[in-house]
This record gives C-alpha cells, structure tokens and sequence, in this order.
C-alpha cells in the first residue's frame, strides 16, 4: 500500500524519502545504489488501518455438565514392557553418626 493518512508531516517525509531516492536512480544508474534505492521504489512500505471488533462475551455454558471422560488407554504389548526401565534399587538407611 501506498498510502499514508495519518498525519501531513508523515506525507511530507514521504514526498521527500521518494523524491532522495529517485533522485539516486537517476544519478547513479547501473550502480549497487542505484539498483537498491529502485527496489525500495518498486516496494513501497506504509501502512493502512484497518478497524476490527474483538468478541467479548464469555464463552456459552456448559449446564453444569462435566466433559466425557478420555477414552482407555490401550494395554502395553508385552515387548514394550521388557524395554521399560527397572524400579531404582532401594536406598540403604543413611548411619548416624
């Protein structure tokens, strides 16, 4: 977008900033400043607002209904067991001293 319609200050600087950079095209043509300064022309950067709502009303009840319970988990294969670490051995009582 090419617009720019929040302030005639931000319009000047953007007369001025396109004015600086054709400028350099046209100077310096065929050079790395040239050709960058004609992509930022070919790209113009601004900025446009767009007005929305946001819904604020809480989210609809659910009458006091828990949710259904998560379906079983399947059994383990017995070849999953196998892999499964072993239970830490037991910690010997620590001697007081």
């Amino acid at each position: 977008s090419d617009k720019v319609t929040v302030d005639s200050k931000l319009e000047k600087e953007a007369k001025l900033a396109k004015d600086l950079l054709q400028s350099v095209v046209e100077k310096h043509t065929g050079t790395p400043w040239g050709i960058l300064a004609g992509r930022e022309l070919d790209n113009p950067i601004s900025w446009e607002w767009v007005e929305s709502t946001t819904d604020l009303n809480p989210p609809a009840r659910n009458n006091n209904r828990n949710p259904p319970p998560p379906p079983p988990t399947p059994p383990m294969p017995e070849d999953e067991k196998a892999k499964m670490l072993k239970p830490p051995a037991p910690k010997r009582p620590i001697k007081k001293v």
